[in-house]
């Protein structure tokens, strides 16, 4: 092999590790080799249901927002949806948004498939973060302002080992009402960060 064939060789190599695909790749990877981790297995599960439309089936896009958050983190052994769930049973007063108009108690169970109320619930969990450093299996919340969003205004979705090759900003896997999606989101103008969020250890011991 003469030299100038080396040089070449050498610099596809180069360019191969340097490409987006590759660092996606190891990210992944890194995702594996730390799967003992909650919110490296949360990522790792909620890559599995990328465009996929039989991952949820609420009637609302917002239902299937927080259904996807559920079964994520359920794959991951951790049932938010109990804890939610038990946590606006025992401090109703907490969550004004899931009372019933006639009787000011907590409705069914309808009231764990609203945004506000997972945002409050992680609030109260101490699980609120800044939102200058993401890591995989961390949870975001966010609001659009298209005028195409009227109806559906709030999001919420898991940050993914994926990031933007235009932005660098980590991509987030969300329910869009129809299927999940892996979109960047965070470096969206049109998106406004409501709330960054991961789990506790306090909470990851539930699982």
């Amino acid at each position: 092999m003469t030299k100038n064939s080396k040089r070449f060789y050498f610099a596809i190599f180069c360019f191969f590790i340097s490409s987006p695909i590759f660092s996606q790749e190891k990210a992944v990877q890194r995702l594996v080799v730390n799967n003992s981790d909650i919110g490296a297995q949360a990522a790792l599960s909620a890559l599995n249901l990328v465009s996929s439309t039989n991952a949820t089936h609420r009637k609302t896009t917002e239902g299937n927002a927080c259904s996807l958050i559920f079964r994520i983190f359920s794959s991951a052994g951790v049932d938010l949806k109990s804890m939610l769930m038990k946590d606006i049973q025992r401090n109703s007063l907490a969550y004004p948004a899931s009372w019933s108009l006639s009787k000011l108690k907590p409705r069914n169970q309808e009231v764990c498939y609203r945004i506000g109320n997972l945002r409050n619930f992680f609030k109260r969990q101490g699980c609120c973060l800044d939102t200058s450093t993401y890591k995989p299996g961390d949870i975001v919340a966010w609001r659009m302002h298209t005028p195409l969003a009227r109806r559906n205004r709030h999001q919420i979705g898991v940050v993914s080992p994926y990031k933007s090759p235009h932005h660098g900003t980590p991509l987030i896997i969300f329910h869009d009402g129809h299927s999940v999606k892996l979109a960047d989101c965070l470096s969206n103008r049109e998106n406004q960060v409501m709330g960054h969020y991961r789990l506790t250890p306090r909470l990851q011991k539930h699982h």
